[in-house]
């Protein structure tokens, strides 16, 4: 069926295999050539991965092929080289959020192993109790046979009744309940509804919570992550700047002249477009006069350096600047002051 809906596909799939084999291979002899024993004494995961596969491909189509070994296993380790898309997430930037979750999950290891040891735990200590509860049913003879094989399978032993507590608490809880509902006793759908609201809802939604705040913390943290965002965020807002300069240049000409400036900003819908972008744009003239650099018009140059700098509150080091020129100013009225004062002194 495969061959006569793909008739080359055994050669295509041999030909590629041969393809990125040697290249994999070339990529490795060299970065061993390079490296020499760092190679291996530096212990990095992706040497000893790249390393691995090679091996892996040498045996498959050099050592074994065509002696009718089974190749299934070492043809899905070929898919591990799908790893190495990984060493480059931090460099691509589409691979972002791939980066995310990896740093993500690094991250979280800790906090996923006290989870992990909680919930089983909890459900040892609840499969165990079950498995006592159930013993004397299923040790009556007196009970239907099928009944009681359908509640051994679930809770015969240890192995199964920890199974099937993961079963309950993180998937489908719904058929072990009705199995101990109608071939036991009514009482056990009590029982589980009351597990499933606080072990299986409660529980394990707070440990959903704490990897989210673990990704929201690494997030925050990643210095790629926020020169990304901040890089977005630059390249939007001078995307908005843009547009804004196109709608408040009426003529077309690529300057705002003072009367388009008034008569633009006369709308409610402009003043709140100023307000978006945090500029305050209530004093119309004197925005228009802090934005022109004195030829009467604005230039798009002009007009987004002008509203960046404007844009939002005083900055710290706009007011140390002016608090440095004011001190030079004061340093140079004191000594003007001094010369009059002297000069003055010589008339007298």
């Amino acid at each position: 069926m495969g061959k006569d809906a793909w008739p080359g596909a055994d050669t295509f799939f041999d030909v590629a295999g041969w393809f990125f084999g040697i290249c994999f291979l070339i990529e490795l002899i060299g970065k061993m050539g390079m490296q020499r024993l760092s190679f291996f004494t530096k212990k990095d995961i992706w040497n000893f991965l790249d390393l691995t596969l090679v091996i892996a491909w040498c045996i498959e189509y050099l050592v074994v092929r065509g002696t009718g070994v089974n190749l299934g296993i070492l043809r899905v380790c070929r898919l591990l080289r799908l790893l190495r898309i990984l060493r480059y997430a931090s460099r691509v930037k589409a691979f972002g959020p791939v980066n995310l979750i990896a740093k993500s999950v690094k991250a979280s290891v800790t906090i996923l192993g006290w989870a992990l040891l909680l919930l089983i735990l909890v459900m040892s200590t609840v499969a165990m109790l079950i498995s006592q509860l159930l013993e004397p049913f299923l040790l009556d003879d007196g009970e239907d046979i099928d009944a009681r094989t359908s509640v051994y399978e679930r809770w015969g032993t240890f192995t199964r009744g920890i199974v099937t507590m993961f079963e309950i608490t993180l998937a489908n809880w719904g058929p072990v309940c009705w199995l101990l509902t109608n071939k036991v006793d009514q009482w056990w759908s009590v029982f589980f509804i009351v597990y499933k609201c606080t072990i299986g809802f409660a529980v394990v939604q707070v440990i959903l919570s704490v990897f989210i705040q673990q990704t929201f913390k690494v997030a925050s943290r990643d210095e790629d992550i926020m020169i990304a965002e901040k890089q977005d965020a630059v390249q939007a807002y001078a995307r908005n700047l843009d547009h804004l300069f196109g709608v408040l240049d009426v003529s077309g000409d690529g300057a705002v002249s003072h009367a388009e400036f008034l008569e633009m900003l006369e709308h409610p819908q402009m003043k709140s477009w100023f307000a978006a972008i945090e500029v305050d744009a209530s004093a119309v003239s004197e925005l228009f006069v802090m934005l022109d650099n004195g030829d009467g018009e604005i230039q798009k140059d002009e007009f987004i350096a002008g509203v960046k700098a404007l844009k939002g509150q005083a900055r710290s080091i706009d007011m140390f600047q002016c608090q440095r020129d004011l001190r030079k100013c004061l340093v140079l009225v004191e000594a003007l002051g001094a010369d009059v004062g002297k000069l003055a002194a010589s008339f007298t």
